[in-house]
C-alpha cells in the first residue's frame, strides 16, 4: 500500500504561494523572509486512511522578491530553505527494498537543503474594485536532492501551474479589510513509466488593515490530486 508523500506534497506549498491580487505600482517591490515551523503526526494512504507511524519535524526559511515591471505585470522569485527530521518507528530505509538504495535522511537527525526555484509572473486584468489577476508559475528543484523518506524536503519534481488570482477591499462596508482567493492548475512532466502528476490548488484569505504598519491575516488552503 502506498503511503502518500503528505510531508513533501505540503512543502510544494509555501507561504509565498498566498494569493496575491494586488500589484505595486510600476518600479516598486518587495523582498519578504518568511519562517515556517511545522509538525506532521499523521501519514494518509492512498484509500484515504490515516494513522500515526512517527512524526515529521519541518523547518522552513523562505526568501521572496516581487517587482512590477509596469502597473500590470509583476514577476517573482524565491527560494525557500527546508530543514526536516523524522522521529519514529517506521523509518523509511530502502527504496523498494532495494540493497544499493539506503535512505540517510530517516535516522532522527535534521537534513536541510535549498529546495525548489519558485517563478511566478502575474498580470493584472483589471484595475477597479475588484482585481483579477492571472499568472503563471514554474516550481523547479535547485539541485538534485533525496525525495524519498519521511524527512525529505521536498518531491524533487519540476511543476508548472496556470490559474488567477482574484480579490476586493470590502468596502464601503469594512473598508480596511480584503479578501483574495486562488486557483491554480498544477502539471509535473512525467517522474515514472506513465506517470504525470496533475493537482488542482485552491486558496482563500481574509485580511485587516488595523493600521500601515499591521495588518492580520488568515488563510485556508486545498490541494486536490487528480491523478
Amino acid at each position: 500500500m502506498r503511503a502518500v508523500r503528505f510531508l513533501s506534497l505540503l512543502l510544494t506549498l509555501p507561504l509565498s504561494s498566498l494569493a496575491q491580487a494586488w500589484l505595486t505600482p510600476q518600479g516598486d517591490g518587495t523582498v519578504s523572509v518568511l519562517y515556517q515551523d511545522d509538525i506532521s503526526r499523521l501519514h494518509s494512504f492512498d484509500d484515504g486512511r490515516t494513522k500515526d507511524r512517527g512524526h515529521t519535524y519541518s523547518q522552513g526559511l523562505y526568501v521572496n522578491a516581487d517587482f512590477s515591471l509596469t502597473d500590470r505585470l509583476a514577476v517573482q522569485v524565491g527560494l525557500p530553505y527546508i530543514d526536516a527530521k523524522y522521529v519514529g518507528p517506521f523509518p523509511h530505509l530502502l527504496v523498494r527494498g532495494e540493497a544499493n538504495t539506503a535512505v540517510a535522511v530517516d535516522n532522527g537527525n535534521y537534513h536541510g537543503g535549498f529546495q525548489d526555484f519558485r517563478f511566478n509572473l502575474r498580470y493584472a486584468l483589471t484595475q477597479r474594485a475588484l482585481k483579477i489577476v492571472p499568472f503563471v508559475a514554474a516550481v523547479l528543484p535547485s539541485h538534485a536532492y533525496p525525495a524519498f523518506g519521511h524527512a525529505a524536503i521536498g518531491t524533487n519534481e519540476q511543476e508548472y501551474r496556470v490559474g488567477v488570482n482574484v480579490g476586493r477591499r470590502l468596502n464601503p462596508i469594512l473598508p480596511k479589510a480584503f479578501v483574495q482567493g486562488q486557483y491554480a492548475f498544477g502539471f509535473t512532466p512525467e517522474v515514472a513509466a506513465g506517470i504525470a502528476p496533475k493537482r488542482s490548488y485552491g486558496e482563500l484569505q481574509l485580511g485587516y488593515l488595523l493600521n500601515r504598519h499591521i495588518s492580520f491575516q488568515g488563510s485556508s488552503e486545498l490541494t486536490y490530486s487528480h491523478n
